[in-house]
């Protein structure tokens, strides 16, 4: 290649995995790069390196874009051990690579002995560009293989349920060459799980098994718990989507099984059984706060009875505390009433509501942005290409398939845009202010269930009624509600 001398370059060395990073792939890009430099004149002004993905336009390659294109730097070109170091992603790599050329700036790829100052360069890059593009659509199909051949040889795939713990070391051989499991049993919480599984055995209800782990140190809500009891993983089975696309219900997983296939088999049938018996025989939806309710006198749990077509509130502890059901759902009514949200706190409900959406959301709110994005870069290039078609700067059969793959691209983001099954915003904003603006006539709205919930969100700790004074006693209420609210209820306890 004819050596073109050059005033500045900057240097841009990037790696997207630790692997790379522990090989020295940053050193051997710099190496290359400085020779490349020095060959042809160059005089090395400045070294930019990432750790960051090359498929999108992350934070350091927007920072090392900005600083390369400041016209008061001077930059004559930007050297790249390969064009897939500069970017994997197509449509930002071109756009890239035409502005800084605008500005003077060309691209120079060591390896490829190629650079954007003249079309058959840039043709080339193109070409390399969308090359790095396509294999990682061909990267992203090979890694859904390999998750379902994993998952197919018993290897659990993902975060593991409560109780398990990810290996520190995956992808572990035994002595005959196959996969050991990816996770184990977490010690203390493993136990717990498996306790709970015991108790529901023994006849305990579901209630009576959370507060009973819950004693020893889980912190686990009940409706948390019946999800837990219900996961096939305990026993072995692993079940997935990719398994059930390719037509396979389960497969037995290699991980530890905190309790065998036919207990697990037996607590299913004896949490059916006792939903069934308990909507039936105890009549929840007359005793909403049972489970909730706390004894003045020991500060346990309170159970519930139904008894002649009346409900009652009892300690079941020794303490021989027993009240109608009556008078402690009338106070709990007055209290509710006395609850209100000032349009401040509401506000900042809003932002709450905002980032639990952002939490619950960012992979596909991630994924939605960068499909737009790409998508108004390539229309872009397709502009860009048919100005320098007209203006004769490309010819035809350039332009075309350039402006083909580019369609191309369009169509497939696209398709993958619909797929984006993303949630408004503002559904979530009024499912939560639902729950809270109005406590009192959403409480009476819902089922015995939502209600339990509703309630445990306003009384984190529970609620003791002092029978004596016919009233509750020692009320803390969730920090929503405001100090007024909280010295309404203060006065009304004492």
């Amino acid at each position: 290649m004819k050596k073109i001398r050059r005033r500045k370059c900057m240097i841009w060395t990037r790696v997207s995995t630790l692997d790379q990073l522990r090989n020295s792939s940053l050193n051997i890009q710099l190496d290359y790069c400085t020779e490349y430099a020095e060959n042809l004149g160059f005089q090395i002004i400045h070294h930019e390196t990432a750790y960051e993905s090359a498929k999108d336009e992350n934070e350091k390659f927007r920072a090392m874009i900005k600083k390369v294109a400041d016209p008061r730097n001077n930059y004559d070109a930007l050297i790249v051990q390969y064009a897939s170091r500069f970017s994997r992603n197509m449509s930002v790599a071109s756009s890239k690579m035409m502005m800084l050329k605008k500005k003077g700036i060309h691209i120079h790829a060591v390896e490829e002995k190629v650079n954007s100052e003249t079309k058959k360069g840039e043709i080339f890059l193109n070409s390399a560009f969308n090359n790095a593009n396509n294999e990682n659509y061909e990267k992203s199909d090979r890694v859904i293989r390999s998750r379902l051949a994993r998952l197919k040889l018993g290897v659990s795939i993902g975060k593991p349920p409560l109780g398990y713990i990810a290996e520190a070391k995956k992808s572990q051989l035994d002595s005959e060459n196959k996969l050991l499991p990816s996770v184990k049993v977490c010690g203390a919480k493993g136990l717990l799980v498996k306790k709970a599984f015991k108790l529901i055995l023994k006849g305990k209800t579901l209630t009576e098994t959370c507060d009973e782990i819950n004693n020893l140190g889980l912190d686990i809500t009940r409706k948390y718990l019946g999800e837990i009891l219900r996961k096939p993983f305990y026993c072995g089975k692993l079940i997935d989507k990719s398994l059930i696309d390719d037509g396979i219900p389960f497969v037995w997983g290699k991980h530890e099984k905190i309790i065998s296939p036919a207990e697990f088999d037996r607590v299913q049938k004896l949490l059916n059984r006792k939903a069934l018996k308990r909507n039936k025989k105890t009549d929840e939806n007359r005793t909403p706060l049972n489970g909730l309710l706390k004894c003045p006198n020991c500060q346990k749990n309170i159970t519930s009875y139904v008894t002649k077509g009346n409900s009652y509130y009892k300690c079941n502890h020794g303490c021989k505390f027993n009240i109608s059901s009556k008078a402690v759902h009338a106070k709990a009514n007055e209290v509710l009433g006395s609850l209100r949200i000032t349009q401040p706190t509401i506000e900042e409900v809003k932002k709450i509501a905002n980032k639990m959406y952002q939490e619950r959301f960012s992979d596909l709110i991630k994924q939605q942005e960068t499909k737009e994005r790409e998508i108004a870069k390539l229309k872009t290039r397709l502009e860009n290409l048919l100005i320098q078609n007209l203006d004769g700067e490309i010819d035809k059969p350039t332009y075309n398939k350039i402006k083909q793959d580019s369609e191309k691209q369009i169509v497939v983001l696209k398709e993958e845009l619909i797929k984006i099954k993303l949630p408004k915003i503002k559904n979530l904003q009024d499912a939560v202010l639902d729950c809270i603006v109005n406590p009192s006539t959403l409480y009476e709205s819902l089922d015995v269930h939502d209600k339990k919930i509703l309630m445990r969100v306003i009384f984190k700790k529970g609620i003791t009624f002092n029978k004596e004074a016919g009233d509750f006693e020692n009320i803390s209420v969730n920090p929503i509600f405001t100090d007024e609210n909280k010295k309404i209820l203060n006065r009304c306890a004492a």
